[in-house]
Protein backbone atom coordinates (compact mmCIF):
# COMPACT_ATOMS: atom_id res chain seq x y z
CA UNK A 1 0.00 0.00 0.00
CA UNK A 2 2.80 2.62 1.17
CA UNK A 3 4.22 1.54 -2.18
CA UNK A 4 1.65 2.18 -4.24
CA UNK A 5 1.22 5.93 -2.10
CA UNK A 6 4.78 6.61 -3.61
CA UNK A 7 3.45 6.70 -7.12
CA UNK A 8 2.20 9.95 -6.31
CA UNK A 9 -1.42 8.85 -5.89
CA UNK A 10 -3.65 10.31 -2.98
CA UNK A 11 -4.95 7.52 -1.05
CA UNK A 12 -5.17 3.52 -1.95
CA UNK A 13 -7.56 1.20 -0.56
CA UNK A 14 -7.89 -2.43 -0.47
CA UNK A 15 -10.68 -5.55 -0.19
CA UNK A 16 -11.76 -7.12 2.29
CA UNK A 17 -13.42 -10.29 4.11
CA UNK A 18 -15.88 -11.10 6.77
CA UNK A 19 -15.00 -14.14 8.61
CA UNK A 20 -16.61 -16.36 11.14
CA UNK A 21 -14.95 -15.88 14.58
CA UNK A 22 -15.45 -19.03 15.27
CA UNK A 23 -13.62 -20.91 13.00
CA UNK A 24 -12.19 -18.21 10.22
CA UNK A 25 -14.47 -19.08 7.53
CA UNK A 26 -15.19 -16.41 5.09
CA UNK A 27 -18.50 -15.43 4.74
CA UNK A 28 -20.18 -14.22 1.35
CA UNK A 29 -21.84 -10.85 1.48
CA UNK A 30 -24.61 -10.06 -1.37
CA UNK A 31 -23.06 -13.11 -2.71
CA UNK A 32 -19.54 -11.67 -2.85
CA UNK A 33 -16.07 -12.80 -1.09
CA UNK A 34 -14.45 -9.76 -0.82
CA UNK A 35 -15.14 -5.91 -1.69
CA UNK A 36 -13.78 -2.97 -1.77
CA UNK A 37 -14.42 -0.45 1.31
CA UNK A 38 -13.71 2.95 2.29
CA UNK A 39 -12.66 0.76 6.22
CA UNK A 40 -8.91 -0.14 4.19
CA UNK A 41 -8.19 3.56 3.44
CA UNK A 42 -4.89 4.82 3.28
CA UNK A 43 -3.27 8.37 3.08
CA UNK A 44 -0.51 10.30 3.75
CA UNK A 45 -1.01 12.58 7.16
CA UNK A 46 -0.83 15.86 5.63
CA UNK A 47 -4.45 14.86 3.68
CA UNK A 48 -6.22 14.96 6.95
CA UNK A 49 -4.84 19.07 7.00
CA UNK A 50 -6.07 19.49 3.45
CA UNK A 51 -9.82 17.71 3.10
CA UNK A 52 -10.29 17.84 7.13
CA UNK A 53 -10.47 15.02 9.93
CA UNK A 54 -13.29 12.31 9.91
CA UNK A 55 -16.55 13.34 10.73
CA UNK A 56 -17.41 12.36 14.47
CA UNK A 57 -20.14 9.00 13.72
CA UNK A 58 -20.31 6.08 14.97
CA UNK A 59 -21.26 5.11 12.06
CA UNK A 60 -20.35 5.70 8.19
CA UNK A 61 -17.60 8.60 8.87
CA UNK A 62 -14.90 5.96 7.28
CA UNK A 63 -17.56 6.12 3.82
CA UNK A 64 -18.08 10.36 4.48
CA UNK A 65 -14.42 10.74 4.39
CA UNK A 66 -13.56 8.52 1.23
CA UNK A 67 -16.34 10.87 -0.47
CA UNK A 68 -14.78 13.51 0.58
CA UNK A 69 -11.62 12.33 -0.82
CA UNK A 70 -12.82 11.77 -4.54
CA UNK A 71 -14.45 15.05 -4.41
CA UNK A 72 -11.08 16.67 -3.64
CA UNK A 73 -9.04 15.03 -6.14
CA UNK A 74 -11.87 12.95 -8.38
CA UNK A 75 -11.34 9.08 -8.58
CA UNK A 76 -8.41 8.95 -10.55
CA UNK A 77 -5.86 10.53 -7.72
CA UNK A 78 -6.82 7.14 -5.91
CA UNK A 79 -5.51 3.05 -6.93
CA UNK A 80 -7.18 -0.38 -5.50
CA UNK A 81 -5.61 -3.07 -4.39
CA UNK A 82 -8.18 -6.05 -5.38
CA UNK A 83 -7.08 -8.60 -2.70
CA UNK A 84 -8.15 -9.05 0.49
CA UNK A 85 -6.31 -7.39 2.85
CA UNK A 86 -8.56 -6.53 6.03
CA UNK A 87 -10.42 -9.25 7.37
CA UNK A 88 -13.51 -8.51 9.69
CA UNK A 89 -15.02 -10.47 11.66
CA UNK A 90 -18.75 -11.11 12.52
CA UNK A 91 -19.82 -10.61 15.74
CA UNK A 92 -23.15 -9.75 17.72
CA UNK A 93 -23.22 -6.28 18.14
CA UNK A 94 -20.67 -4.66 15.80
CA UNK A 95 -21.14 -1.66 13.86
CA UNK A 96 -21.89 -3.39 11.30
CA UNK A 97 -24.64 -5.53 12.44
CA UNK A 98 -27.68 -2.82 11.97
CA UNK A 99 -27.06 -4.01 7.81
CA UNK A 100 -27.24 -7.11 8.21
CA UNK A 101 -30.59 -8.91 6.79
CA UNK A 102 -32.25 -11.68 8.61
CA UNK A 103 -32.90 -13.41 5.91
CA UNK A 104 -29.47 -14.30 4.95
CA UNK A 105 -28.79 -18.21 5.32
CA UNK A 106 -25.61 -20.49 5.72
CA UNK A 107 -23.94 -19.78 2.23
CA UNK A 108 -23.65 -15.74 3.29
CA UNK A 109 -25.42 -12.63 4.18
CA UNK A 110 -27.54 -10.53 2.83
CA UNK A 111 -26.62 -6.47 3.93
CA UNK A 112 -28.59 -3.96 3.32
CA UNK A 113 -28.13 -0.12 4.59
CA UNK A 114 -29.84 0.82 7.58
CA UNK A 115 -32.08 3.60 6.88
CA UNK A 116 -30.15 6.01 9.62
CA UNK A 117 -26.85 5.31 7.38
CA UNK A 118 -28.64 5.93 4.23
CA UNK A 119 -30.42 9.39 5.89
CA UNK A 120 -26.52 10.34 6.52
CA UNK A 121 -25.52 9.28 3.09
CA UNK A 122 -27.88 11.63 2.05
CA UNK A 123 -26.89 14.46 4.02
CA UNK A 124 -23.46 14.50 3.32
CA UNK A 125 -23.70 14.20 -0.03
CA UNK A 126 -25.78 17.32 0.40
CA UNK A 127 -22.97 19.24 2.46
CA UNK A 128 -19.95 17.93 -0.49
CA UNK A 129 -22.10 19.91 -3.41
CA UNK A 130 -23.23 23.28 -0.82
CA UNK A 131 -19.24 23.35 0.24
CA UNK A 132 -16.39 24.58 -1.62
CA UNK A 133 -13.76 21.63 -1.22
CA UNK A 134 -11.20 24.54 -0.47
CA UNK A 135 -13.05 24.88 3.04
CA UNK A 136 -13.66 21.32 4.27
CA UNK A 137 -10.51 20.95 6.15
CA UNK A 138 -12.25 23.94 8.00
CA UNK A 139 -15.56 22.47 8.01
CA UNK A 140 -14.61 18.92 9.40
CA UNK A 141 -11.57 20.11 11.91
CA UNK A 142 -10.82 18.17 15.07
CA UNK A 143 -11.13 18.85 17.82
CA UNK A 144 -14.84 20.51 18.12
CA UNK A 145 -17.71 20.61 20.20
CA UNK A 146 -19.92 20.55 17.20
CA UNK A 147 -20.93 18.06 14.29
CA UNK A 148 -20.77 19.53 10.51
CA UNK A 149 -24.79 18.46 9.84
CA UNK A 150 -27.12 16.94 11.81
CA UNK A 151 -27.24 13.12 12.39
CA UNK A 152 -29.39 10.60 13.85
CA UNK A 153 -29.50 9.70 17.45
CA UNK A 154 -27.52 5.98 16.53
CA UNK A 155 -24.71 8.29 14.38
CA UNK A 156 -23.93 10.70 16.96
CA UNK A 157 -21.19 10.43 18.89
CA UNK A 158 -20.99 14.20 20.27
CA UNK A 159 -23.32 16.38 22.28
CA UNK A 160 -23.90 19.27 19.81
CA UNK A 161 -25.53 21.48 22.37
CA UNK A 162 -27.92 24.00 21.32
CA UNK A 163 -26.37 26.29 23.83
CA UNK A 164 -23.12 28.25 23.37
CA UNK A 165 -19.73 26.89 25.18
CA UNK A 166 -17.74 29.79 26.88
CA UNK A 167 -14.51 28.58 28.40
CA UNK A 168 -12.00 31.03 30.35
CA UNK A 169 -8.04 30.50 31.21
CA UNK A 170 -5.62 32.70 32.96
CA UNK A 171 -2.28 32.40 32.65
CA UNK A 172 1.84 34.16 33.72
CA UNK A 173 4.17 34.80 31.71
CA UNK A 174 6.19 31.56 33.00
CA UNK A 175 4.62 29.46 31.59
CA UNK A 176 4.12 30.86 28.18
CA UNK A 177 4.85 27.36 26.44
CA UNK A 178 1.65 25.07 27.95
CA UNK A 179 0.03 28.11 28.20
CA UNK A 180 0.09 27.78 24.31
CA UNK A 181 -0.20 23.62 24.56
CA UNK A 182 -3.32 24.30 26.92
CA UNK A 183 -5.58 26.87 24.39
CA UNK A 184 -4.70 24.64 21.46
CA UNK A 185 -6.12 21.74 22.94
CA UNK A 186 -9.46 23.31 24.43
CA UNK A 187 -9.92 26.36 21.67
CA UNK A 188 -11.55 24.10 19.16
CA UNK A 189 -14.10 22.48 21.63
CA UNK A 190 -15.86 26.19 22.39
CA UNK A 191 -17.48 28.64 21.24
CA UNK A 192 -15.64 31.55 22.69
CA UNK A 193 -12.26 31.79 25.18
CA UNK A 194 -12.00 34.74 27.45
CA UNK A 195 -8.18 34.75 28.34
CA UNK A 196 -6.76 36.83 31.44
CA UNK A 197 -2.99 37.53 31.15
CA UNK A 198 -1.43 38.21 34.76
CA UNK A 199 2.13 40.11 34.06
CA UNK A 200 2.26 39.38 30.36
CA UNK A 201 3.79 42.26 29.02
CA UNK A 202 2.34 41.70 25.25
CA UNK A 203 -0.46 39.55 24.08
CA UNK A 204 1.39 36.52 22.42
CA UNK A 205 0.72 35.75 18.58
CA UNK A 206 -0.69 32.38 19.41
CA UNK A 207 -4.02 34.90 21.18
CA UNK A 208 -3.71 37.87 18.41
CA UNK A 209 -6.37 38.05 15.36
CA UNK A 210 -8.40 35.17 16.59
CA UNK A 211 -12.43 35.98 16.73
CA UNK A 212 -12.85 33.19 19.43
CA UNK A 213 -10.47 34.55 21.67
CA UNK A 214 -10.97 37.70 24.08
CA UNK A 215 -8.09 38.91 26.00
CA UNK A 216 -8.41 40.85 29.62
CA UNK A 217 -4.43 41.70 30.83
CA UNK A 218 -3.61 42.47 34.63
CA UNK A 219 -3.57 46.48 33.32
CA UNK A 220 -6.91 46.09 31.95
CA UNK A 221 -7.85 44.45 35.38
CA UNK A 222 -5.19 44.66 38.41
CA UNK A 223 -4.96 42.53 41.55
CA UNK A 224 -6.45 38.94 39.78
CA UNK A 225 -4.78 35.65 39.78
CA UNK A 226 -6.59 32.73 39.30
CA UNK A 227 -9.66 34.38 39.91
CA UNK A 228 -9.56 35.84 36.79
CA UNK A 229 -11.36 32.94 35.83
CA UNK A 230 -14.40 34.28 36.46
CA UNK A 231 -13.77 37.78 35.43
CA UNK A 232 -16.32 37.71 32.38
CA UNK A 233 -19.48 36.81 34.79
CA UNK A 234 -21.23 40.09 34.65
CA UNK A 235 -21.38 39.92 30.60
CA UNK A 236 -22.10 36.47 30.50
CA UNK A 237 -24.74 36.38 32.94
CA UNK A 238 -28.36 35.57 31.80
CA UNK A 239 -26.74 33.56 28.57
CA UNK A 240 -27.81 29.81 27.70
CA UNK A 241 -24.72 28.50 27.94
CA UNK A 242 -22.12 26.22 29.44
CA UNK A 243 -19.07 27.73 31.40
CA UNK A 244 -15.70 26.11 32.02
CA UNK A 245 -12.28 27.14 33.25
CA UNK A 246 -9.29 26.12 32.64
CA UNK A 247 -5.63 26.07 34.01
CA UNK A 248 -2.46 26.58 31.63
CA UNK A 249 -0.94 23.61 32.83
CA UNK A 250 -2.70 21.11 31.52
CA UNK A 251 -3.24 19.16 28.30
CA UNK A 252 -7.13 18.62 28.07
CA UNK A 253 -8.32 15.87 25.63
CA UNK A 254 -10.55 16.57 22.52
CA UNK A 255 -13.24 14.85 24.57
CA UNK A 256 -13.19 16.88 27.64
CA UNK A 257 -15.69 19.55 27.17
CA UNK A 258 -18.34 17.54 25.46
CA UNK A 259 -17.67 14.60 28.41
CA UNK A 260 -18.41 17.15 30.86
CA UNK A 261 -21.31 18.93 28.76
CA UNK A 262 -23.04 15.18 29.25
CA UNK A 263 -22.44 14.86 32.44
CA UNK A 264 -24.46 18.59 33.02
CA UNK A 265 -27.34 17.39 30.76
CA UNK A 266 -27.70 14.01 32.43
CA UNK A 267 -27.50 15.58 36.05
CA UNK A 268 -28.83 19.12 35.38
CA UNK A 269 -28.22 22.64 35.11
CA UNK A 270 -27.93 22.75 38.74
CA UNK A 271 -24.86 21.15 39.50
CA UNK A 272 -21.17 21.78 39.10
CA UNK A 273 -18.83 18.83 37.87
CA UNK A 274 -14.94 18.73 37.31
CA UNK A 275 -12.09 16.01 37.16
CA UNK A 276 -9.95 17.15 39.94
CA UNK A 277 -11.87 17.23 43.33
CA UNK A 278 -11.73 17.22 46.60
CA UNK A 279 -13.56 15.80 49.78
CA UNK A 280 -12.83 18.40 52.86
CA UNK A 281 -13.05 16.92 56.31
CA UNK A 282 -16.16 17.56 57.79
CA UNK A 283 -13.72 19.87 60.95
CA UNK A 284 -10.14 20.03 59.36
CA UNK A 285 -7.59 21.34 60.68
CA UNK A 286 -6.45 23.44 57.86
CA UNK A 287 -7.51 23.88 54.49
CA UNK A 288 -4.32 21.72 53.50
CA UNK A 289 -5.07 18.84 56.04
CA UNK A 290 -3.40 15.54 55.11
CA UNK A 291 -6.63 14.04 56.05
CA UNK A 292 -8.30 15.95 52.76
CA UNK A 293 -9.57 12.65 49.86
CA UNK A 294 -7.92 13.87 46.71
CA UNK A 295 -9.67 12.88 43.47
CA UNK A 296 -6.22 14.20 41.17
CA UNK A 297 -7.25 15.19 37.48
CA UNK A 298 -4.55 12.98 36.07
CA UNK A 299 -5.49 9.97 38.02
CA UNK A 300 -8.33 7.74 37.34
CA UNK A 301 -11.75 7.61 39.34
CA UNK A 302 -14.10 4.46 38.70
CA UNK A 303 -17.02 6.80 39.07
CA UNK A 304 -18.44 9.99 39.74
CA UNK A 305 -18.71 10.99 43.01
CA UNK A 306 -19.88 14.11 45.41
CA UNK A 307 -17.25 16.44 46.85
CA UNK A 308 -17.19 19.60 47.92
CA UNK A 309 -14.20 20.94 46.22
CA UNK A 310 -13.00 21.39 42.37
CA UNK A 311 -10.56 22.45 41.19
CA UNK A 312 -10.78 25.51 39.12
CA UNK A 313 -8.48 24.15 36.27
CA UNK A 314 -11.11 21.36 35.18
CA UNK A 315 -14.63 22.90 36.53
CA UNK A 316 -17.61 23.29 34.16
CA UNK A 317 -21.51 24.54 34.86
CA UNK A 318 -24.28 25.96 33.51
CA UNK A 319 -23.91 29.76 33.31
CA UNK A 320 -27.33 29.51 35.60
CA UNK A 321 -25.51 28.19 38.76
CA UNK A 322 -23.51 30.92 38.59
CA UNK A 323 -26.10 33.30 39.13
CA UNK A 324 -25.76 34.32 42.55
CA UNK A 325 -21.80 34.26 42.01
CA UNK A 326 -19.29 37.84 40.92
CA UNK A 327 -15.65 38.86 40.92
CA UNK A 328 -16.41 40.88 44.09
CA UNK A 329 -17.09 37.62 45.85
CA UNK A 330 -12.89 36.32 45.41
CA UNK A 331 -12.09 38.87 48.11
CA UNK A 332 -8.59 37.05 48.27
CA UNK A 333 -6.76 36.22 45.22
CA UNK A 334 -5.41 32.76 44.61
CA UNK A 335 -8.06 30.94 46.22
CA UNK A 336 -10.61 30.59 43.72
CA UNK A 337 -10.89 26.82 44.28
CA UNK A 338 -12.13 27.53 47.80
CA UNK A 339 -14.50 30.69 47.27
CA UNK A 340 -16.68 28.75 44.35
CA UNK A 341 -16.31 25.36 47.23
CA UNK A 342 -17.57 28.24 49.49
CA UNK A 343 -20.36 29.51 47.09
CA UNK A 344 -21.47 25.95 45.92
CA UNK A 345 -21.91 24.68 50.34
CA UNK A 346 -23.80 28.57 50.86
CA UNK A 347 -26.18 27.90 47.52
CA UNK A 348 -26.42 23.81 47.91
CA UNK A 349 -24.97 23.38 44.52
CA UNK A 350 -23.87 19.96 44.59
CA UNK A 351 -19.98 19.51 43.82
CA UNK A 352 -19.58 15.82 41.27
CA UNK A 353 -15.90 14.70 40.18
CA UNK A 354 -16.61 12.78 37.13
CA UNK A 355 -15.27 9.53 37.06
CA UNK A 356 -12.83 8.73 33.80
CA UNK A 357 -9.54 6.24 33.11
CA UNK A 358 -6.06 7.43 34.05
CA UNK A 359 -4.19 9.96 32.75
CA UNK A 360 -7.37 11.81 30.63
CA UNK A 361 -6.05 14.97 31.09
CA UNK A 362 -2.57 15.40 31.56
CA UNK A 363 -0.05 17.68 33.51
CA UNK A 364 1.99 19.91 31.40
CA UNK A 365 5.56 20.85 32.49
CA UNK A 366 5.12 24.72 33.97
CA UNK A 367 7.65 26.88 35.65
CA UNK A 368 6.93 29.32 37.94
CA UNK A 369 5.47 29.77 41.46
CA UNK A 370 2.32 28.24 41.82
CA UNK A 371 -0.75 28.21 44.11
CA UNK A 372 -0.21 25.43 46.47
CA UNK A 373 3.41 25.70 46.95
CA UNK A 374 2.50 29.38 47.90
CA UNK A 375 0.02 28.46 50.78
CA UNK A 376 0.32 24.75 51.50
CA UNK A 377 2.21 25.74 54.81
CA UNK A 378 0.54 29.07 55.33
CA UNK A 379 -3.27 28.97 54.84
CA UNK A 380 -4.59 30.89 57.55
CA UNK A 381 -6.94 33.01 55.04
CA UNK A 382 -8.06 29.67 53.47
CA UNK A 383 -8.88 28.69 56.99
CA UNK A 384 -11.13 31.21 57.97
CA UNK A 385 -13.12 30.13 54.64
CA UNK A 386 -13.29 27.07 55.93
CA UNK A 387 -14.93 28.00 59.14
CA UNK A 388 -17.33 30.24 57.73
CA UNK A 389 -18.57 27.04 55.40
CA UNK A 390 -18.67 24.29 58.47
CA UNK A 391 -19.43 21.30 58.23
CA UNK A 392 -17.90 20.01 55.28
CA UNK A 393 -17.19 16.34 54.63
CA UNK A 394 -20.22 13.68 54.27
CA UNK A 395 -22.57 15.74 56.92
CA UNK A 396 -21.68 19.09 54.17
CA UNK A 397 -22.28 16.95 51.22
CA UNK A 398 -25.69 15.31 52.92
CA UNK A 399 -26.90 18.56 53.52
CA UNK A 400 -26.27 20.29 50.56
CA UNK A 401 -27.80 17.21 48.42
CA UNK A 402 -31.10 17.73 51.23
CA UNK A 403 -31.56 21.11 50.46
CA UNK A 404 -30.98 20.70 46.33
CA UNK A 405 -33.30 17.85 46.11
CA UNK A 406 -35.84 20.10 47.93
CA UNK A 407 -35.48 22.57 44.72
CA UNK A 408 -34.76 20.54 41.70
CA UNK A 409 -36.48 16.66 43.12
CA UNK A 410 -36.20 15.27 39.84
CA UNK A 411 -32.53 16.18 39.16
CA UNK A 412 -31.41 14.69 42.68
CA UNK A 413 -32.45 11.31 42.36
CA UNK A 414 -29.89 10.85 39.68
CA UNK A 415 -27.44 11.69 42.46
CA UNK A 416 -28.95 10.07 45.36
CA UNK A 417 -26.27 6.75 44.61
CA UNK A 418 -23.75 9.07 44.47
CA UNK A 419 -24.29 10.19 48.40
CA UNK A 420 -21.30 9.09 51.19
CA UNK A 421 -22.92 6.93 53.40
CA UNK A 422 -20.52 6.37 56.48
CA UNK A 423 -21.35 6.42 60.10
CA UNK A 424 -20.04 9.23 62.37
CA UNK A 425 -17.50 7.05 63.54
CA UNK A 426 -16.15 6.21 60.52
CA UNK A 427 -16.24 9.74 59.22
CA UNK A 428 -14.01 10.09 62.50
CA UNK A 429 -11.59 7.88 61.93
CA UNK A 430 -11.38 8.55 58.70
CA UNK A 431 -11.06 12.52 58.65
CA UNK A 432 -10.11 13.51 61.85
CA UNK A 433 -11.62 16.04 64.36
CA UNK A 434 -11.26 19.02 65.97
CA UNK A 435 -11.91 22.71 64.74
CA UNK A 436 -10.07 24.42 62.22
CA UNK A 437 -6.60 26.50 62.99
CA UNK A 438 -3.49 27.45 61.71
Amino acid sequence: LFELLSRKKKFVRCCYSRVSPDDGRVIQVNGLYKKLGPITLGLRRSEFDKVGYFNCTKKASDEEFYCRLVKVYGRAAGCSVKLPMYYATMRVGSLFSDMVNEGGDEAGISQVPSSARRAYVKQYEDLHKSVDPSKFAEKFSFPTIRQPMMVSDCLRSQVDPSESVIGVMCSIPERLRSFERAVKSVLGQLDHLYVYLDRYEDVPGFLRHNNKVSVKTSRDLPGLRDNGKFFPLEEVRGLDAYYFTFDDDILYPADSVSALIRKLEYYGSGVMVGVHGVLIPDTPFGYFSDAREVHKFDRSLHCDKLVNNLGTGTLACHVSALSGLSLRYFSNPGMADLYVALYCRESSIPMICVGRHYGWLKSLAAPGPDLYSEFKDDDLLQGQLIERGLPWGYAGINEVYKEFSERRRSDARKLRDLRPVLSYSTRRRKFGSGRVSR
